[in-house]
Protein backbone atom coordinates (compact mmCIF):
# COMPACT_ATOMS: atom_id res chain seq x y z
CA UNK A 1 0.00 0.00 0.00
CA UNK A 2 1.27 3.42 -0.72
CA UNK A 3 2.39 5.41 2.20
CA UNK A 4 0.74 9.09 2.39
CA UNK A 5 2.57 12.16 3.53
CA UNK A 6 2.86 12.43 7.33
CA UNK A 7 0.31 15.06 8.31
CA UNK A 8 -0.92 16.74 4.91
CA UNK A 9 -2.13 19.95 7.13
CA UNK A 10 1.61 20.29 8.78
CA UNK A 11 3.47 19.43 5.03
CA UNK A 12 1.35 20.69 1.90
CA UNK A 13 2.45 19.90 -1.19
CA UNK A 14 6.20 18.42 -1.36
CA UNK A 15 8.36 21.94 -2.52
CA UNK A 16 10.50 21.71 -5.50
CA UNK A 17 13.70 23.21 -6.60
CA UNK A 18 12.95 26.94 -8.75
CA UNK A 19 14.12 25.74 -11.94
CA UNK A 20 16.90 22.95 -13.67
CA UNK A 21 19.03 23.05 -16.19
CA UNK A 22 18.52 19.96 -18.04
CA UNK A 23 21.98 20.28 -19.72
CA UNK A 24 23.83 20.93 -16.76
CA UNK A 25 21.68 17.61 -15.31
CA UNK A 26 21.97 15.08 -17.36
CA UNK A 27 25.06 12.59 -16.67
CA UNK A 28 26.17 9.88 -13.99
CA UNK A 29 25.03 10.58 -10.80
CA UNK A 30 26.34 7.66 -7.60
CA UNK A 31 23.57 6.95 -5.18
CA UNK A 32 24.88 8.06 -1.79
CA UNK A 33 21.86 7.04 0.13
CA UNK A 34 18.02 6.33 -0.45
CA UNK A 35 14.26 4.40 0.52
CA UNK A 36 15.65 0.81 0.02
CA UNK A 37 13.00 0.04 -2.79
CA UNK A 38 13.00 -4.16 -3.60
CA UNK A 39 14.03 -3.58 -6.87
CA UNK A 40 17.56 -2.37 -5.49
CA UNK A 41 17.79 -5.12 -3.05
CA UNK A 42 21.40 -6.28 -2.85
CA UNK A 43 22.68 -3.15 -5.26
CA UNK A 44 25.99 -1.25 -4.25
CA UNK A 45 28.05 0.87 -6.69
CA UNK A 46 24.81 2.33 -8.05
CA UNK A 47 24.47 5.10 -10.39
CA UNK A 48 22.06 6.83 -12.28
CA UNK A 49 22.63 8.70 -15.43
CA UNK A 50 20.27 10.49 -18.18
CA UNK A 51 20.97 11.52 -21.08
CA UNK A 52 18.58 13.74 -23.16
CA UNK A 53 16.94 12.75 -26.22
CA UNK A 54 16.23 13.96 -29.83
CA UNK A 55 12.33 14.04 -28.62
CA UNK A 56 12.96 16.07 -25.70
CA UNK A 57 13.01 12.77 -23.07
CA UNK A 58 15.90 11.57 -21.67
CA UNK A 59 16.83 7.96 -21.26
CA UNK A 60 17.81 6.43 -17.94
CA UNK A 61 20.45 4.00 -17.38
CA UNK A 62 20.29 2.30 -13.52
CA UNK A 63 23.85 0.40 -12.80
CA UNK A 64 24.68 -1.61 -9.68
CA UNK A 65 26.53 -4.61 -8.93
CA UNK A 66 24.83 -7.39 -7.94
CA UNK A 67 26.16 -10.46 -6.93
CA UNK A 68 29.31 -9.97 -8.32
CA UNK A 69 28.25 -9.01 -11.70
CA UNK A 70 26.68 -5.32 -13.07
CA UNK A 71 23.17 -4.90 -13.21
CA UNK A 72 21.66 -2.33 -15.72
CA UNK A 73 17.85 -1.11 -15.75
CA UNK A 74 17.34 1.02 -18.75
CA UNK A 75 14.30 3.56 -18.43
CA UNK A 76 13.10 6.79 -20.08
CA UNK A 77 12.21 9.87 -18.30
CA UNK A 78 10.31 13.23 -19.44
CA UNK A 79 9.44 16.36 -18.05
CA UNK A 80 6.02 17.42 -16.93
CA UNK A 81 6.34 20.68 -15.40
CA UNK A 82 8.58 22.73 -18.40
CA UNK A 83 8.67 25.90 -15.80
CA UNK A 84 10.85 24.53 -13.57
CA UNK A 85 11.84 20.72 -15.27
CA UNK A 86 12.04 20.06 -11.80
CA UNK A 87 9.26 17.33 -11.93
CA UNK A 88 9.81 14.83 -13.88
CA UNK A 89 7.94 11.03 -14.73
CA UNK A 90 9.97 7.64 -14.94
CA UNK A 91 9.22 4.54 -16.57
CA UNK A 92 11.36 1.60 -16.55
CA UNK A 93 7.70 -0.43 -17.49
CA UNK A 94 5.61 1.02 -19.93
CA UNK A 95 2.76 2.34 -20.02
CA UNK A 96 3.33 2.87 -16.01
CA UNK A 97 5.14 6.40 -14.56
CA UNK A 98 6.23 7.18 -11.72
CA UNK A 99 6.75 10.60 -10.27
CA UNK A 100 10.44 11.59 -10.38
CA UNK A 101 10.59 15.21 -8.41
CA UNK A 102 14.25 17.49 -7.95
CA UNK A 103 13.23 18.77 -5.36
CA UNK A 104 17.25 19.98 -3.60
CA UNK A 105 19.99 20.78 -5.99
CA UNK A 106 23.30 22.71 -5.60
CA UNK A 107 24.43 25.24 -6.83
CA UNK A 108 27.26 23.81 -9.18
CA UNK A 109 25.18 20.42 -9.82
CA UNK A 110 27.14 18.45 -7.21
CA UNK A 111 24.57 16.72 -5.82
CA UNK A 112 20.33 16.24 -6.23
CA UNK A 113 18.08 15.42 -4.04
CA UNK A 114 15.13 12.68 -5.51
CA UNK A 115 12.10 12.76 -3.87
CA UNK A 116 8.36 11.87 -4.28
CA UNK A 117 4.98 13.75 -3.76
CA UNK A 118 4.09 10.87 -1.66
CA UNK A 119 7.22 11.32 0.09
CA UNK A 120 7.80 7.51 0.04
CA UNK A 121 10.36 7.41 -2.37
CA UNK A 122 13.57 9.52 -2.05
CA UNK A 123 17.25 9.33 -3.37
CA UNK A 124 20.25 11.34 -2.49
CA UNK A 125 22.68 11.63 -5.39
CA UNK A 126 26.10 13.20 -5.82
CA UNK A 127 28.60 13.46 -9.25
CA UNK A 128 31.10 12.04 -6.93
CA UNK A 129 31.40 8.44 -4.75
CA UNK A 130 31.39 10.33 -1.42
CA UNK A 131 29.64 13.43 -0.02
CA UNK A 132 31.03 15.95 2.49
CA UNK A 133 29.91 15.37 6.09
CA UNK A 134 28.37 19.37 6.63
CA UNK A 135 26.88 19.02 2.83
CA UNK A 136 24.93 15.68 3.49
CA UNK A 137 24.10 17.08 7.35
CA UNK A 138 22.41 20.11 5.34
CA UNK A 139 20.39 18.18 2.90
CA UNK A 140 19.53 15.42 5.88
CA UNK A 141 18.51 18.86 7.46
CA UNK A 142 16.09 20.23 4.95
CA UNK A 143 14.45 16.76 4.12
CA UNK A 144 13.31 16.81 7.84
CA UNK A 145 12.18 20.10 7.25
CA UNK A 146 9.86 19.49 4.14
CA UNK A 147 8.23 16.69 6.34
CA UNK A 148 10.50 13.58 4.98
CA UNK A 149 10.73 10.87 8.13
CA UNK A 150 13.98 9.46 7.70
CA UNK A 151 14.02 6.14 9.78
CA UNK A 152 13.96 4.10 6.94
CA UNK A 153 17.31 6.15 5.10
CA UNK A 154 20.03 3.89 4.16
CA UNK A 155 23.33 4.76 3.09
CA UNK A 156 24.69 3.39 -0.64
CA UNK A 157 27.86 1.43 -0.46
CA UNK A 158 30.50 2.93 -2.78
CA UNK A 159 33.71 1.95 -4.04
CA UNK A 160 36.14 4.67 -2.29
CA UNK A 161 38.08 6.60 -4.93
CA UNK A 162 40.85 4.96 -6.17
CA UNK A 163 44.14 6.23 -7.00
CA UNK A 164 46.59 9.19 -5.54
CA UNK A 165 45.63 12.46 -4.97
CA UNK A 166 44.88 14.41 -8.35
CA UNK A 167 46.72 18.09 -8.10
CA UNK A 168 44.34 20.94 -9.10
CA UNK A 169 44.86 22.19 -12.73
CA UNK A 170 45.41 25.83 -13.15
CA UNK A 171 42.89 26.60 -16.82
CA UNK A 172 45.22 27.68 -19.90
CA UNK A 173 45.13 31.83 -20.62
CA UNK A 174 42.56 32.04 -17.99
CA UNK A 175 41.88 35.76 -16.88
CA UNK A 176 42.21 34.45 -13.18
CA UNK A 177 43.82 31.33 -11.46
CA UNK A 178 41.23 28.90 -10.48
CA UNK A 179 41.79 26.00 -8.13
CA UNK A 180 39.76 23.13 -9.78
CA UNK A 181 40.11 19.18 -9.71
CA UNK A 182 38.57 16.50 -12.04
CA UNK A 183 36.23 13.87 -10.26
CA UNK A 184 38.62 10.67 -9.74
CA UNK A 185 36.05 7.84 -11.34
CA UNK A 186 34.77 5.03 -8.95
CA UNK A 187 36.55 2.31 -11.21
CA UNK A 188 39.26 2.23 -13.55
CA UNK A 189 39.04 0.23 -16.79
CA UNK A 190 42.59 -1.77 -17.36
CA UNK A 191 44.54 -1.91 -20.53
CA UNK A 192 43.14 -4.82 -22.13
CA UNK A 193 39.74 -4.22 -21.62
CA UNK A 194 37.25 -4.03 -24.80
CA UNK A 195 36.94 0.16 -23.86
CA UNK A 196 40.42 0.23 -23.62
CA UNK A 197 41.81 -0.95 -26.76
CA UNK A 198 38.95 0.93 -28.82
CA UNK A 199 40.06 3.97 -27.14
CA UNK A 200 43.71 3.26 -28.48
CA UNK A 201 42.28 2.41 -32.07
CA UNK A 202 40.63 6.38 -31.91
CA UNK A 203 43.66 7.78 -30.99
CA UNK A 204 46.02 6.30 -33.79
CA UNK A 205 44.05 7.09 -36.41
CA UNK A 206 44.94 9.15 -39.15
CA UNK A 207 42.82 11.80 -40.14
CA UNK A 208 44.73 12.99 -43.07
CA UNK A 209 43.39 10.13 -44.73
CA UNK A 210 40.36 11.77 -45.55
CA UNK A 211 38.36 9.17 -44.11
CA UNK A 212 34.73 8.76 -44.44
CA UNK A 213 32.52 7.45 -41.54
CA UNK A 214 32.31 3.29 -43.16
CA UNK A 215 36.72 3.59 -43.09
CA UNK A 216 36.30 5.25 -39.62
CA UNK A 217 34.24 2.51 -38.30
CA UNK A 218 36.35 -0.39 -40.22
CA UNK A 219 38.96 1.30 -38.90
CA UNK A 220 37.73 0.50 -35.29
CA UNK A 221 36.28 -3.11 -36.18
CA UNK A 222 32.80 -1.88 -35.85
CA UNK A 223 31.65 -1.84 -39.13
CA UNK A 224 28.29 -2.71 -37.87
CA UNK A 225 27.73 -0.11 -35.40
CA UNK A 226 24.19 1.14 -34.44
CA UNK A 227 24.30 4.59 -35.71
CA UNK A 228 22.13 6.37 -32.28
CA UNK A 229 21.70 9.98 -34.18
CA UNK A 230 21.01 10.54 -36.93
CA UNK A 231 23.29 13.66 -37.89
CA UNK A 232 21.94 16.84 -36.54
CA UNK A 233 22.37 20.75 -37.35
CA UNK A 234 26.21 20.42 -36.05
CA UNK A 235 26.98 17.75 -38.65
CA UNK A 236 27.98 14.53 -35.99
CA UNK A 237 26.58 11.42 -36.21
CA UNK A 238 26.52 9.03 -32.90
CA UNK A 239 27.08 5.69 -32.94
CA UNK A 240 26.50 3.03 -30.20
CA UNK A 241 28.95 0.60 -29.52
CA UNK A 242 27.96 -2.46 -26.85
CA UNK A 243 31.36 -3.64 -24.76
CA UNK A 244 31.65 -5.66 -21.44
CA UNK A 245 32.56 -2.63 -20.11
CA UNK A 246 29.45 -1.06 -20.56
CA UNK A 247 28.15 0.82 -23.86
CA UNK A 248 30.18 3.33 -25.48
CA UNK A 249 29.24 6.34 -27.73
CA UNK A 250 31.40 7.10 -30.75
CA UNK A 251 30.83 10.77 -32.27
CA UNK A 252 32.31 11.40 -35.68
CA UNK A 253 32.68 15.53 -36.31
CA UNK A 254 32.28 16.35 -40.23
CA UNK A 255 34.03 18.55 -42.23
CA UNK A 256 32.10 21.76 -43.71
CA UNK A 257 30.73 21.55 -46.89
CA UNK A 258 30.65 17.44 -47.29
CA UNK A 259 26.88 17.43 -45.66
CA UNK A 260 24.24 19.94 -45.42
CA UNK A 261 22.19 20.65 -42.43
CA UNK A 262 18.51 19.48 -42.26
CA UNK A 263 15.85 21.94 -43.05
CA UNK A 264 12.36 21.56 -41.49
CA UNK A 265 11.65 17.98 -40.67
CA UNK A 266 13.78 16.84 -43.55
CA UNK A 267 17.33 14.65 -43.13
CA UNK A 268 20.76 16.10 -44.55
CA UNK A 269 21.78 16.26 -47.41
CA UNK A 270 25.09 14.07 -47.74
CA UNK A 271 27.68 13.85 -49.93
CA UNK A 272 31.03 11.90 -49.41
CA UNK A 273 31.14 13.28 -46.39
CA UNK A 274 34.88 13.52 -44.60
CA UNK A 275 35.17 13.55 -40.50
CA UNK A 276 37.62 15.99 -39.60
CA UNK A 277 37.12 14.11 -35.75
CA UNK A 278 36.39 11.32 -33.97
CA UNK A 279 34.86 11.01 -29.80
CA UNK A 280 34.88 7.91 -28.00
CA UNK A 281 33.36 8.57 -23.99
CA UNK A 282 31.86 5.41 -22.07
CA UNK A 283 31.14 5.25 -18.70
CA UNK A 284 33.48 4.97 -15.54
CA UNK A 285 37.61 5.36 -15.42
CA UNK A 286 40.40 4.59 -18.32
CA UNK A 287 43.57 4.28 -18.49
CA UNK A 288 45.39 6.07 -21.21
CA UNK A 289 48.98 6.14 -22.11
CA UNK A 290 48.90 9.65 -22.08
CA UNK A 291 52.60 11.29 -23.32
CA UNK A 292 54.70 13.10 -20.22
CA UNK A 293 54.39 16.23 -22.51
CA UNK A 294 50.47 16.09 -22.50
CA UNK A 295 49.40 19.70 -21.37
CA UNK A 296 46.81 19.73 -18.43
CA UNK A 297 44.19 22.26 -19.63
CA UNK A 298 40.48 23.66 -18.71
CA UNK A 299 37.82 23.83 -21.43
CA UNK A 300 35.17 26.28 -20.92
CA UNK A 301 32.29 24.53 -22.61
CA UNK A 302 29.01 25.78 -20.78
CA UNK A 303 30.94 24.35 -17.86
CA UNK A 304 34.83 23.60 -17.07
CA UNK A 305 36.26 20.42 -18.64
CA UNK A 306 39.37 18.94 -17.33
CA UNK A 307 41.91 17.94 -20.25
CA UNK A 308 45.15 16.08 -21.36
CA UNK A 309 46.75 17.67 -24.70
CA UNK A 310 49.16 16.51 -26.82
CA UNK A 311 49.03 18.05 -30.35
CA UNK A 312 44.98 17.49 -31.23
CA UNK A 313 44.64 14.30 -28.90
CA UNK A 314 42.37 14.86 -25.99
CA UNK A 315 41.74 12.73 -22.54
CA UNK A 316 38.97 13.66 -20.37
CA UNK A 317 38.42 11.57 -17.18
CA UNK A 318 36.23 12.15 -14.71
CA UNK A 319 33.28 14.61 -15.93
CA UNK A 320 29.84 15.06 -14.95
CA UNK A 321 28.45 13.51 -18.60
CA UNK A 322 30.54 10.60 -19.03
CA UNK A 323 32.50 8.60 -17.17
CA UNK A 324 35.96 9.43 -19.78
CA UNK A 325 36.27 10.79 -23.33
CA UNK A 326 39.21 10.74 -26.12
CA UNK A 327 38.88 12.48 -29.09
CA UNK A 328 41.40 12.54 -32.15
CA UNK A 329 40.82 15.90 -34.15
CA UNK A 330 42.13 17.00 -37.84
CA UNK A 331 41.96 20.80 -36.57
CA UNK A 332 41.36 22.11 -33.00
CA UNK A 333 38.19 20.78 -32.04
CA UNK A 334 35.11 22.80 -30.89
CA UNK A 335 35.47 22.36 -27.28
CA UNK A 336 38.80 23.64 -27.26
CA UNK A 337 37.97 26.89 -25.91
CA UNK A 338 39.52 28.26 -22.58
CA UNK A 339 38.01 30.97 -20.10
CA UNK A 340 39.54 33.63 -21.42
CA UNK A 341 38.93 32.44 -25.54
CA UNK A 342 34.94 32.76 -24.27
CA UNK A 343 35.21 36.12 -22.51
CA UNK A 344 36.98 37.87 -25.42
CA UNK A 345 34.52 37.32 -27.66
CA UNK A 346 31.35 37.89 -25.41
CA UNK A 347 33.81 41.33 -24.18
CA UNK A 348 33.52 42.11 -28.04
CA UNK A 349 29.97 41.95 -28.27
CA UNK A 350 29.81 43.97 -24.88
CA UNK A 351 31.38 46.57 -26.73
CA UNK A 352 29.59 46.56 -29.56
CA UNK A 353 26.43 47.54 -27.99
CA UNK A 354 27.69 49.92 -25.37
CA UNK A 355 29.65 51.50 -27.99
CA UNK A 356 25.87 51.93 -29.91
CA UNK A 357 23.91 52.89 -26.76
CA UNK A 358 26.19 55.51 -26.37
CA UNK A 359 25.89 56.44 -29.96
CA UNK A 360 28.37 55.04 -32.60
CA UNK A 361 26.52 53.80 -35.60
CA UNK A 362 29.34 53.19 -38.32
CA UNK A 363 29.89 49.89 -36.80
CA UNK A 364 32.51 48.97 -39.68
CA UNK A 365 34.88 52.01 -37.99
CA UNK A 366 34.15 50.45 -34.85
CA UNK A 367 35.27 47.42 -35.25
CA UNK A 368 38.34 48.37 -37.20
CA UNK A 369 39.27 50.22 -34.41
CA UNK A 370 38.38 47.99 -31.68
CA UNK A 371 39.49 45.13 -32.89
CA UNK A 372 42.38 45.81 -35.22
CA UNK A 373 44.84 43.28 -33.58
CA UNK A 374 42.22 40.17 -34.73
CA UNK A 375 41.45 41.41 -38.64
CA UNK A 376 42.19 38.58 -41.03
CA UNK A 377 40.15 39.80 -43.95
CA UNK A 378 38.49 42.87 -44.90
CA UNK A 379 36.04 43.90 -42.44
CA UNK A 380 36.47 40.30 -40.59
CA UNK A 381 37.65 39.86 -37.29
CA UNK A 382 38.83 36.27 -36.18
CA UNK A 383 39.07 35.02 -32.41
CA UNK A 384 39.65 32.24 -30.82
CA UNK A 385 35.84 31.72 -30.45
CA UNK A 386 34.65 32.90 -33.23
CA UNK A 387 34.14 35.15 -35.99
CA UNK A 388 32.74 38.86 -35.95
CA UNK A 389 31.91 40.29 -39.47
CA UNK A 390 31.01 43.72 -40.41
CA UNK A 391 28.91 43.12 -43.29
CA UNK A 392 28.00 46.88 -43.48
CA UNK A 393 28.37 50.05 -42.06
CA UNK A 394 25.09 49.52 -39.97
CA UNK A 395 25.18 45.43 -38.67
CA UNK A 396 27.78 42.78 -37.51
CA UNK A 397 27.31 39.23 -37.31
CA UNK A 398 28.96 36.99 -34.78
CA UNK A 399 29.48 33.84 -35.27
CA UNK A 400 30.89 31.26 -32.49
CA UNK A 401 33.08 27.80 -33.38
CA UNK A 402 30.92 26.20 -31.09
CA UNK A 403 27.64 26.71 -28.95
CA UNK A 404 28.08 29.17 -26.33
CA UNK A 405 26.40 31.06 -23.16
CA UNK A 406 25.81 34.94 -23.25
CA UNK A 407 25.11 34.65 -19.65
CA UNK A 408 26.94 38.08 -18.71
CA UNK A 409 26.01 39.65 -22.27
CA UNK A 410 22.18 39.33 -21.61
CA UNK A 411 22.17 40.60 -17.91
CA UNK A 412 24.07 43.50 -19.16
CA UNK A 413 21.51 44.22 -21.75
CA UNK A 414 18.88 43.62 -19.61
CA UNK A 415 17.27 41.06 -21.33
CA UNK A 416 16.28 37.83 -19.50
CA UNK A 417 14.20 35.25 -22.38
CA UNK A 418 13.99 34.33 -26.05
CA UNK A 419 12.04 32.84 -28.24
CA UNK A 420 11.86 31.26 -31.53
CA UNK A 421 9.48 31.06 -34.65
CA UNK A 422 9.45 27.47 -34.46
CA UNK A 423 10.69 24.67 -32.49
CA UNK A 424 13.06 23.06 -34.24
CA UNK A 425 16.59 22.07 -34.17
CA UNK A 426 18.62 25.74 -33.91
CA UNK A 427 16.11 28.33 -34.02
CA UNK A 428 15.63 31.79 -35.69
CA UNK A 429 13.47 34.39 -33.99
CA UNK A 430 10.50 35.49 -36.08
CA UNK A 431 11.24 39.26 -34.94
CA UNK A 432 14.23 40.88 -33.31
CA UNK A 433 14.72 42.16 -29.90
CA UNK A 434 14.26 45.83 -29.98
CA UNK A 435 16.45 47.37 -27.07
CA UNK A 436 17.66 51.26 -27.28
CA UNK A 437 19.80 52.02 -30.42
CA UNK A 438 19.71 48.72 -31.90
CA UNK A 439 17.98 45.22 -32.40
CA UNK A 440 19.59 41.69 -31.83
CA UNK A 441 18.50 39.03 -34.13
CA UNK A 442 19.75 35.99 -32.81
CA UNK A 443 19.38 33.44 -35.90
CA UNK A 444 21.07 30.41 -35.25
CA UNK A 445 21.00 28.98 -31.45
CA UNK A 446 19.07 26.60 -29.50
CA UNK A 447 17.30 26.56 -25.70
CA UNK A 448 18.26 22.82 -24.72
CA UNK A 449 20.15 20.70 -27.46
CA UNK A 450 21.68 21.00 -30.92
CA UNK A 451 18.93 18.00 -31.71
CA UNK A 452 16.24 19.26 -29.56
CA UNK A 453 12.60 19.65 -30.70
CA UNK A 454 10.76 20.85 -27.64
CA UNK A 455 11.50 24.28 -26.64
CA UNK A 456 10.20 27.20 -28.44
CA UNK A 457 10.96 30.18 -25.96
CA UNK A 458 13.24 30.16 -22.59
CA UNK A 459 15.67 31.63 -20.84
CA UNK A 460 18.47 34.24 -22.57
CA UNK A 461 21.22 33.17 -20.07
CA UNK A 462 20.45 29.41 -20.64
CA UNK A 463 20.37 29.34 -24.91
CA UNK A 464 23.51 28.43 -26.19
CA UNK A 465 24.37 30.49 -29.67
CA UNK A 466 26.26 29.59 -33.08
CA UNK A 467 25.65 33.09 -34.68
CA UNK A 468 23.63 36.39 -33.94
CA UNK A 469 23.61 39.50 -35.44
CA UNK A 470 23.37 43.18 -34.12
CA UNK A 471 21.88 46.57 -36.19
CA UNK A 472 22.18 49.79 -35.30
CA UNK A 473 18.85 51.53 -35.13
CA UNK A 474 19.78 55.40 -34.60
CA UNK A 475 16.45 56.84 -32.28
CA UNK A 476 14.93 53.82 -31.73
CA UNK A 477 13.45 53.01 -28.62
CA UNK A 478 13.17 49.94 -26.36
CA UNK A 479 10.31 47.54 -26.85
CA UNK A 480 8.56 46.97 -23.38
CA UNK A 481 8.90 43.10 -22.78
CA UNK A 482 6.82 41.01 -20.85
CA UNK A 483 7.91 38.80 -17.78
CA UNK A 484 9.12 35.43 -18.90
CA UNK A 485 5.99 33.71 -20.53
CA UNK A 486 5.13 29.68 -19.41
CA UNK A 487 6.61 27.58 -22.16
CA UNK A 488 4.19 26.88 -25.33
Amino acid sequence: MRRQPPNDSAFPELPVVDHVDVDRYVGTWYEIASFPQSFQKGCTQTTATYKLRDDGELDVINRCMKDGEWDVAEGRARIVDTKTNAKLEVSFFRPFWGDYWIIDLADDYSYAVVGHPGRDYLWILSRTPQLPAPTYDGIIARLKANGYQLDRLEMTEQKPDEGKPVKPIEPTNSPEPLSVTPRPPALVLGDQTQASQFAKAVLALDLNEDLDTRAVLERLGQPNAVLERTIGPTGTPTYFIATDDGPLSLKMVLRPGTWEPPRGNAQPRVQTVVVDGVELAGPNGLNVDVPADAREMVFDVDSLRYFRVWGLRYFEQGTADHGWLVANYLKRPAFHRTLADNKALEDALVVITDKISAGESDLQALAAREFADHKTADNTYTFEAGVIQATNPTSVIITWAAPAKLKRWFEHIAVDYIETSFAHDAGQMSRPIVLEGFSVYPTNYFIRSPDSQEAEMGRADEASFLQLSVTAVPGQKREARAALPKAR
